[in-house]
């Protein structure tokens, strides 16, 4: 089975990281619900893990500050407990292109687990574990990556616009070759025993620190 599943199962929890931007204090997961007619954020955590069951893509126009600004939504789908999670996010984001960079990195997956963090020089950071292995590689290095970027800086040297879109395209393009691996048993505990309460200010030493010229600052209110 493709990792570009249609799964449209309407019983899933809808999950996002909060704490991503710079200048955020505050890194984790919570469940995005809707409760009397209104999404809420409901709960924190650190770790979200399961059976992978594929990742879809949306192409998407939103309104920031009064602008139009396309994207690319990218949700990452598990199971755990018999109970299904989506994980939203965007592709114009060094985040989120890493996770997917790193599950393009394998040919078939079974378990995942992803812990978030700030590293240790305080950039949002997830780290994962794929297939019960710690630290996976990327399926493309920096340099490869920095060469998919178009980068424009000021007279200052400042990054002041970043576009991604031939990375997320490659990219898309390497994870769809991915296979999801059926032959995994199913985690039987509850969800909510693989959803570990946030710890404060979780640090991970070692993480390599993004270059800044991959990061992008984008606004969004994800």
């Amino acid at each position: 089975m493709s990792a570009l599943s249609n799964n449209n199962s309407g019983n899933k929890h809808f999950v996002k990281v909060i704490g991503t931007k710079p200048g955020s204090d505050e890194i984790y997961f919570t469940e995005n619900k809707k409760v009397d007619g209104r999404w809420i954020n409901e709960g924190k955590f650190s770790s979200l893990e399961g059976n992978f069951k594929g990742i879809t893509f949306n192409d998407k126009t939103i309104t920031v500050a009064g602008s139009e600004k396309d994207i690319k939504e990218v949700n990452i789908l598990i199971s755990n407990g018999g109970e299904e999670f989506q994980l939203t996010g965007i592709m114009q984001s060094g985040f989120y292109r890493s996770i997917v960079n790193t599950i393009a990195s394998v040919p078939k997956l079974g378990l995942l687990k992803m812990t978030v963090a700030y590293n240790k020089t305080g950039y949002a950071s997830c780290y994962l574990v794929l297939n019960g292995q710690d630290r996976p590689e990327w399926a493309l290095t920096w340099a490869e990556q920095s060469k998919m970027i178009d980068v424009t800086k000021d007279k200052k040297g400042q990054t002041v616009a970043t576009d991604a879109e031939e990375l997320i395209t490659k990219l898309v393009e390497l994870v769809s070759k991915v296979e999801v691996d059926t032959s995994v048993a199913e985690i039987e505990a509850t969800a909510s025993d693989h959803l570990d309460l946030m710890q404060e200010k979780d640090t991970f030493e070692g993480v390599d620190e993004p270059a800044k010229e991959l990061e992008i600052d984008d606004d969004l209110p994800f």
